[in-house]
C-alpha cells in the first residue's frame, strides 16, 4: 500500500523510486508462492478525488504513471472513502471496517490522532489486509503517511506501528506533517 501525500509536484517526483522499491520486494522466503499469483499495489492518496488522474478522464494533469499501472492492471470504479479525514479513512482502508468500530475516530469532535506523543492507534487485533496478505505467504510493505497510532504505555514501545500491524517493511512517516 502506498499512502501519497497531498503535494502533486512531489507526489510526480517520487512516485516512480517508491513504487520500484515497492515492487521489488521479494515474496517471503518461508512460503511457497506460485508464479500465477499476482502483485498487488494499492495507492492510497489524501486530498485526490476520482477525476483527478489521467485514467480517470483528467486531462489537464499527466499522471502517466498511474495511467499505465491502470492500463496493466485493475482499475476500480466504484468505491467510497469511510471518511474524510486521514486516520479514519486509512482504518477503513486497511480493515474494511468503519473506522468508529476500531475506535479511529474521537468523540469530542477530533477525527485524527492529533498528537505525535499521544498513546492510542489501530488496536493491533484489528485484521489488515497486510496481515491477511502475509499469511497467504505474500511481502508487504507500507510506503507514506501511517498516521494511526504509534505508542501505547510509554513513548519507545511503538505498539501500533506498522509492523505490528502484517507490513514487513514500512519506509514513511509515523505520523501526520501537521
Amino acid at each position: 500500500m502506498l499512502h501519497l501525500h497531498h503535494s502533486c509536484l512531489c507526489f510526480r517526483s517520487w512516485l516512480p523510486a517508491m513504487l520500484a522499491v515497492l515492487l521489488s520486494l521479494a515474496p517471503s522466503a518461508s512460503s511457497d508462492i506460485s508464479a500465477s499469483r499476482p502483485n498487488i499495489l494499492l495507492l492510497m492518496a489524501d486530498d485526490l478525488g476520482i477525476g483527478d488522474i489521467g485514467c480517470y478522464g483528467n486531462n489537464t494533469m499527466r499522471t502517466p504513471n498511474i495511467d499505465r499501472l491502470a492500463e496493466d492492471g485493475v482499475k476500480l470504479t466504484q468505491h467510497i472513502s469511510a471518511a474524510s479525514l486521514c486516520t479514519p479513512s486509512r482504518a477503513a482502508f486497511l480493515t474494511g471496517r468503519y473506522p468508529v468500530r476500531s475506535g479511529m475516530v474521537s468523540s469530542i469532535g477530533y477525527r485524527v490522532l492529533q498528537w505525535t506523543g499521544a498513546s492510542g492507534g489501530l488496536p493491533t487485533n484489528e485484521t489488515t489486509f497486510a496481515k491477511i496478505l502475509k499469511e497467504k505467504g505474500y511481502a508487504t510493505g507500507l510506503i507514506g503517511k501511517w498516521h494511526l497510532g504509534l505508542n501505547c504505555e510509554s513513548a519507545s514501545d511503538h505498539c501500533h506501528h506498522p509492523l505490528h500491524h502484517g507490513f514487513d517493511h514500512f519506509y514513511g512517516m509515523p505520523f501526520s506533517l501537521m
